[in-house]
């Protein structure tokens, strides 16, 4: 039987002149810089390596003996591919793994889970990030948590009868989604363009729909928007420049903002998720509330 151990990278990244954060770079394979590798099976088996040489010797001696248990591995997987060369195995991945459950919290970070799972609080602050000592110290923490929440989700999944499935088709799609992440897909342009058509048509086909269904409403949202512009102009309008305006207030169904407004103030939808990361209510029309 392998021996359950959880595995956790580290990277860094400096803003670039595209108008990427540090924070965005460092969460992209092909631009971020490796900081090290952490790992952690028992209180006797763990550490934190930041020698590329020495990575690639632990992962190959682990690879045959070990169950390789990571969160969000793909994104581990493709920046040790990127850099070192090397594509461990995922087995158990703890935020797959969280997705399947029906208690799951909406969102799936790992201090998420463990706090929801475990009533324990997030570890994690912004300064870790400046020095490779307290790097090394939270790395270790993501990689005990995960191979805790391995043995939750383990069993949990047993008991609603996920087990199988995921181990079977959802860990290997898994593995497949990341290769074809980090390899990328071949696409043919023509086709690409005749499903992209294709999908803008439906999309105003929809539109018409709700505008016909939600006239009056919509109606409301134009009107309001074109009297706060009289009010701001030093003249009256033409009626020329009244319907041109008309126009450009016409209701996006595309704006989560103008949807929220429609759901919330005229269909006294509750528009309400709770956000883990500031722990507090906020308003929003993702899926997860319109579900």
């Amino acid at each position: 039987m392998k021996i359950p151990i959880a595995l956790d990278i580290e990277t860094s990244g400096e803003p670039d002149s595209s108008g990427r954060t540090a924070k965005d770079v460092a969460l992209h394979h092909k631009l971020n810089t490796l900081v090290g590798l952490g790992y952690y099976s028992s209180p006797t088996e763990q550490g934190f390596i930041t020698d590329p040489t020495r990575i690639r010797e632990f992962l190959a001696g682990i690879r045959d003996t070990h169950l390789h248990i990571w969160h969000n591995g793909k994104f581990d997987q493709k920046t040790l591919g990127e850099k070192l060369r090397v594509w461990p195995p995922n087995h158990f991945d703890t935020m797959r793994g969280a997705a399947l459950l029906p208690e799951r919290p909406p969102s799936l970070t790992l201090d998420s889970l463990v706090y929801k799972f475990f009533g324990e609080p997030s570890w994690k602050t912004e300064e870790d990030l400046k020095d490779v000592g307290a790097l090394r110290t939270r790395c270790l923490i993501d990689c005990q948590q995960t191979l805790k929440l391995h043995g939750y989700e383990l069993d949990h999944l047993q008991r609603v009868g996920q087990l199988k499935f995921f181990n079977e088709f959802y860990m290997p799609l898994t593995d497949l989604l990341a290769r074809t992440e980090y390899r990328g897909v071949q696409v043919d342009p023509a086709e690409f363009q005749a499903q992209w058509d294709k999908t803008e048509r439906e999309l105003r086909a929809w539109e018409t729909t709700l505008n016909s269904k939600y006239a009056s409403l919509v109606g409301e949202w134009v009107e309001a928007r074109v009297a706060e512009w009289k009010i701001r102009r030093t003249r009256p309008p033409s009626p020329a420049e009244v319907a041109k305006r008309q126009a450009q207030e016409a209701f996006n169904w595309r704006s989560w903002q103008q949807v929220l407004w429609l759901l919330k103030n005229k269909l006294v939808f509750p528009c309400i998720r709770w956000d883990q990361k500031n722990k507090k209510e906020v308003e929003s029309v993702d899926d997860e509330v319109l579900e």
